[in-house]
């Protein structure tokens, strides 16, 4: 076997040979084939098995989630950031579409599974809710949000995270961004150039962070006006860039099979798959009650 050649990490951007990748490949290699062993995944669990089979789980890298408004892309993203922190890995959430004390009481009542809006809109005492947040908090403890506005830069978020990850005492972590364009939009002008160039710069950004912390990073796209509803990566707004420069991308679309009384039906089509397998589509079902997606077969 030829051995190995040790790569130097003042060589950057130089061409090295094929050995050079030997230790960190047949790493990789292990990683994955012992966290199968022990029955786990090679990457973060989603919480949805037909996903999790499709993807390896999250793995490193960036993940795009995108659908129109309403579809419950904000929702299926929480809830991966839940799933990720019951197993104890920190999940940082960043939102700059919803305040971080709505985002907890949504976490809150998707893990209690209690109406959400019982608990936003005076259906339930302070008290109530009260033994509600102490019967969940120990599941919750690793989630947390970032007050997100123009003035964050993606070198802050990369520092939360890892403090996260400091604080949890793990490895790896999530971090989820909802949304990308009001982020970039506000770092740019209304000129429709400097938006699309702000994206990419962005996207870009979100990926190194995921590579520099061998974390995946799950960020959360709108869809332009002609494309809403399609599973297509060209309905992305500003898509070159984050068709391009994503691991997998995830379009949330509505579907007509009809649940029951405040259950929607629901579309995950998996577009973009580095990590195996695109194309697949995977049923689910959105619990308005609660703001909760489960595999169609389960309702």
């Amino acid at each position: 076997m030829p051995k190995p050649v040790e790569t130097d990490p003042n060589t950057l951007h130089a061409a090295l040979p094929f050995n050079a990748y030997q230790q960190a490949a047949l790493a990789l290699v292990g990683k994955a084939y012992r966290a199968r062993q022990a029955g786990k995944l090679a990457g973060l669990p989603t919480g949805l098995t037909p996903l999790d089979d499709c993807l390896g789980g999250l793995q490193t890298g960036l993940h795009i989630l995108a659908a129109e408004p309403g579809a419950g892309k904000t929702a299926l993203a929480l809830q991966i950031a839940r799933t990720v922190a019951a197993t104890g890995v920190p999940a940082v959430y960043a939102s700059f579409d919803e305040s971080p004390v709505r985002l907890a009481l949504k976490a809150l009542a998707a893990t209690a599974q209690v109406s959400f809006s019982e608990l936003a809109n005076g259906g339930t005492s302070e008290e109530k809710a009260g033994l509600i947040w102490q019967q969940h908090a120990a599941t919750l403890t690793a989630l947390s949000f970032v007050p997100a506005d123009a003035k964050l830069t993606p070198h802050d978020l990369a520092e939360q995270v890892r403090g996260q990850m400091d604080l949890q005492q793990q490895q790896t972590g999530l971090l989820v961004v909802d949304y990308l364009q009001p982020w970039a939009g506000a770092m740019a002008s209304a000129n429709r150039v400097e938006i699309r160039a702000a994206v990419g710069d962005m996207a870009l950004a979100l990926r190194k962070i995921a590579l520099d912390l061998d974390i995946p990073v799950l960020v959360i796209s709108a869809q332009n006006r002609s494309g809403q509803g399609s599973t297509s990566m060209t309905s992305l707004r500003e898509s070159s860039d984050l068709e391009y420069g994503a691991d997998s991308i995830m379009m949330l679309v509505e579907s007509n099979e009809a649940h029951g009384s405040g259950i929607y039906g629901r579309k995950l089509f998996l577009a973009k798959n580095r990590f195996g397998r695109s194309g697949n589509e995977i049923k689910l079902a959105f619990d308005g009650r609660t703001q909760t997606l489960h595999e169609a077969g389960g309702f």
